[in-house]
Order: structure tokens, then C-alpha cells, then sequence
């Protein structure tokens, strides 16, 4: 319910050791929490999945009771909840509403739904079953803030909340991108979808994939719910053929004031940038 502070920690291979890896999993995972994280001075390294991931669980509808009351599984949703209904398959909003009522997992919402498609959470087999995120404890307002991200086997941050400010960090050599910015609708389903985030003043050399990937995910793969990022005074180092900031199916983008080098630390602006390609 309230402040997250992670501040000084280190996940990071023993002087002289052998070993090929820190951790099995994320270094830090923060779900479904009302304050989003604020993860200062950090150091990561090691890990098999991402340095951080936040965001939200998903829940899908076990029974549908009827147009406004339903079984979930996922997350816990309690009453004046905000929670926001999403339909993967055609990419809409289905609803922007809240919970009346809270008893277990079973939740009343304030306006009936129709077209709900049940699901249990089930990795690439409910793909079209929709989704319900609790918005009330979605980590908003997260902040990642000089923290240092050395080789590891995915991304350096995997962000799927709002209102966040990633700033200062040094990413070096990940796996995967350095920030990997959307929601996620087929396997582990998580989200919401990113608005409102800052990222700026990181430096970021040698990703294995894209540097910046901001975008929004469904099975209609046209839809623009990811919004509002601005990207600005970054110091970005790319290999070759790697693009250093994609956009896709995300809306008001900003992107300021970034300098792009290739390996030979000649910069390359524009050149390594795509937006909805």
C-alpha cells in the first residue's frame, strides 16, 4: 500500500567467481502494488530474465455471472478499484470503470459488459479471453534512478506501468533492449499499457535487440494505447543493425535532443530510429 524504496542493492558475481549467472529469474519484480517502485543506485548483472520488471498481473473471467459480475483469476481487486477491460483480439477498450463490490475473487462492476471471452491464464491458449487490469495497483509512479545494468540474458528494465521517470542509469551489454516499454497479451499476460513515462539521460551501449521499444500489443495489432513517452538527452551506442529507439503502435512519442553512435562512435541520429515500421 505505501512507498517501495530498493536503494544501494547489489545483484552481482562474487570476486574470482565462476559462476555463469546471479539469479534464475529478475533481479527485481514488482507487481500489482498500489506505489509503483523507486529503485535508486542499483546494480544488476547476471540474471536470466530482466533486471526489472513492473507492472500489473492480469485477470481474466473464470465464470461470468452475469453482465456486471464476475469470477476472476489473477490479481486481488477490492471495491472503488479502478479497473480498466480490454478485448486483445479486437484491440479495444471495452470499459473504463470500477469495482462496486469485492467478495474473494468474485467482483461487481459499476456498468455491464457484454462479449466477455472467459479465460483461465493459460501461456498461448487464451489469447482472446479478456482482460481486467486493477488500475488502483497497477505501480504507477515508478522511478528508476542511477542504477547500472551489465550483461544479463534479457532486458535491462521491462516497464508496463505509468506516470514513471527512468533517468541516469548506465545500460551496458544486456541481452535484450534496455527498456522494453508496453504490455504483454500471450504469454505471461501483463500490463496495462504504458502512458505518461519519462526516459531520459541514460546512458545505453551494445543491446543485443533494440535499445528503446515502446509499443502496444494485440492480436489486431493496430491499436495505439501505449501514449505519452518522452525520450529525451539520451546517450545511445548501437550494433550494427540494431535499431536504437522503435516505436510501434504507440502515440505521442516524443523523442528529444538523443545522440546515437554507431560502434565506431560516429553518430548517427535519425538513421537508427523507426517509428511504426
Amino acid at each position: 500500500e505505501g512507498m517501495l524504496l530498493f536503494k544501494n542493492n547489489k545483484i552481482i558475481f562474487e570476486e574470482g567467481s565462476t559462476h555463469l549467472i546471479t539469479a534464475h529469474k529478475d533481479g527485481m519484480h514488482c507487481k500489482d502494488n498500489r506505489n509503483g517502485p523507486v529503485i535508486e543506485n542499483c546494480y544488476f548483472e547476471g540474471m536470466l530474465d530482466d533486471g526489472i520488471n513492473i507492472g500489473a498481473n492480469t485477470a481474466m473471467a473464470t465464470i461470468i455471472h452475469s453482465p456486471t459480475e464476475f469470477t476472476l483469476i489473477g490479481p486481488p481487486f477490492h471495491s472503488d478499484d479502478a479497473v480498466i477491460v480490454f478485448d486483445p483480439q479486437s484491440g479495444n477498450i471495452l470499459a473504463e470503470t470500477k469495482v462496486v463490490k469485492a467478495t474473494g475473487n468474485r467482483i461487481t462492476l459499476a456498468e455491464p459488459l457484454n462479449n466477455i471471452v472467459e479465460g483461465s491464464k493459460r501461456p498461448h491458449l487464451d489469447l482472446r479471453s479478456t482482460h481486467f487490469y486493477n488500475m488502483t495497483y497497477a505501480n504507477n509512479c515508478f522511478v528508476v534512478r542511477n542504477c547500472t545494468f551489465k550483461p544479463q540474458r534479457r532486458h535491462a528494465m521491462l516497464i508496463r506501468s505509468g506516470d514513471g521517470i527512468i533517468e541516469d542509469n548506465i545500460i551496458d551489454g544486456v541481452g535484450g533492449a534496455a527498456i522494453w516499454m508496453g504490455n504483454e497479451m500471450g504469454s505471461f499476460y501483463e500490463g496495462p499499457f504504458p502512458f505518461n513515462n519519462i526516459i531520459r539521460n541514460n546512458s545505453i551501449r551494445n543491446t543485443q535487440l533494440r535499445s528503446i521499444y515502446i509499443y502496444t500489443s494485440s492480436i489486431n495489432n493496430n491499436v495505439f494505447y501505449t501514449k505519452e513517452v518522452r525520450v529525451e538527452n539520451n546517450e545511445i551506442t548501437v550494433l550494427p543493425g540494431n535499431p536504437a529507439i522503435k516505436v510501434f503502435n504507440a502515440t505521442n512519442v516524443k523523442l528529444l535532443n538523443n545522440k546515437i553512435f554507431d560502434q565506431n562512435g560516429n553518430e548517427i541520429g535519425n538513421v537508427a530510429v523507426e517509428i511504426n515500421k
